[in-house]
């Protein structure tokens, strides 16, 4: 481009030079050479200037538009789309999982628990026809106490005698146990006997054990053919104990006494249980016992066999010797002591178990079977209780 635009420049330079020798020769001779020894005339010099620049710039005008770029487009190279920046709307954030906890069921009113048979367990023998005391050791483990207005109930299988119901002997917390017994008789055919029981409460709802508070609990006993009795010989031999009387006495609840001396069972005048103790010594006794009974020597205060509903009778073991804290001794129960009151009770099962054991001592104890806080005391007095055993040495 810039050797076109040269070559350009120098056409209208020659152009220019042609047109003032023009001039130049049309001149009046005189006049040409005034002007040739002076110059150009200056208004031929402009007039020739002017157009050689007139024709120079028409020239560089075609020359810069032929030279001028044409508009062809040029490919421009892709570009991406700007990115928007980010916003500042902020991001949800997720909920943490809660974290699930079971809500505690809440207890039944009423739901017992078997803690132990305290007597004749399961397939314990028994001799057929005779009477015997069976007692459960029960938790409550529902949320209402079972007050005295709560009753054992037999519920179903073998009855052996049992009782439509069996109040309960004091209240229970939720939480304590309590011994519950029935007396029952086997019956006279050999074989085995169950007998199911259950609860019920003092609004009349019957409830028992497991996790349905629904079960029964059970006494099973194997009922043998009784035993023929051996004919009595010469050598049968009858003694009557005295009680022993430093072992011997009452003790009340709140662990006062009367050790060594009167024996009381029943209830004082400030509603105070009141325990009796009977100590027999049988080191006496050598030889096979036949038959052995308690003789109820007993005086009565007031009502106690029918407003206390009873005196238990219980065997109880204690190491001698007797203390207030023995109030407190679990006992088996022989029988409940009701109106009329025996003259006897027979306890030669107990006192062979005694002897065969190599236990010197026969005890019991006699306890009211419920309180009836009326301010005024109710007792058996059996200070004078003795015991007659028939043995064979």
């Amino acid at each position: 481009m810039f050797i076109s635009m040269m070559r350009t420049r120098g056409k209208g330079i020659a152009l220019a030079l042609l047109l003032l020798a023009v001039f130049a020769c049309n001149l009046p001779s005189g006049q040409a050479g005034e002007q040739l020894a002076t110059g150009v005339p200056p208004e031929i010099a402009t007039s020739v200037a002017q157009t050689a620049q007139a024709i120079l710039q028409g020239t560089q005008a075609a020359t810069a538009v032929a030279a001028a770029p044409t508009d062809t487009a040029v490919p421009q190279a892709p570009t991406e789309a700007p990115t928007s920046a980010p916003s500042d709307t902020p991001v949800p954030s997720v909920p943490a999982t809660p974290t699930w906890t079971p809500s505690p069921t809440p207890l039944p009113c009423n739901w017992a628990q078997f803690v132990a048979d305290v007597t004749y367990p399961d397939g314990t023998a028994v001799e057929a026809g005779t009477t015997f005391v069976k007692t459960w050791r029960l938790k409550n483990v529902g949320s209402c106490a079972w007050t005295t207005g709560y009753t054992l109930i037999f519920d179903h299988g073998d009855r052996m005698g049992a009782p439509v119901d069996v109040d309960f002997p004091h209240t229970v917390a939720p939480g304590d146990t309590v011994d519950l017994s029935v007396e029952l008789t086997a019956p006279g055919t050999a074989g085995t006997y169950k007998g199911h029981f259950r609860l019920r409460s003092d609004t009349g709802e019957v409830f028992g054990i497991g996790a349905d508070h629904l079960g029964a609990f059970w006494v099973e006993v194997q009922v043998m053919a009784p035993s023929p009795t051996p004919p009595p010989t010469s050598a049968t031999m009858t003694v009557t104990l005295n009680r022993n009387a430093a072992n011997s006495g009452t003790i009340y609840q709140d662990y006062s006494d009367t050790i060594g001396g009167t024996v009381l069972a029943g209830d004082t005048v400030s509603d105070l249980q009141a325990r009796g103790y009977l100590t027999y010594d049988l080191s006496s006794i050598h030889g096979t016992v036949l038959e052995a009974h308690l003789n109820l020597t007993c005086s009565q205060m007031r009502n106690p066999l029918t407003d206390l509903q009873g005196i238990w009778l219980a065997q109880v073991e204690f190491a001698l010797p007797l203390r207030p804290l023995h109030y407190d001794l679990p006992g088996t129960a022989i029988t409940l002591l009701t109106a009329p009151l025996p003259a006897t009770v027979d306890v030669t099962a107990q006192v062979q178990a005694d002897l065969a054991a190599g236990d010197p001592y026969f005890q019991v104890r006699m306890h009211p079977k419920a309180l009836d806080d009326d301010g005024q005391a109710d007792y058996l007095q059996c200070t004078n209780t003795t015991l007659t055993i028939t043995y064979q040495p």
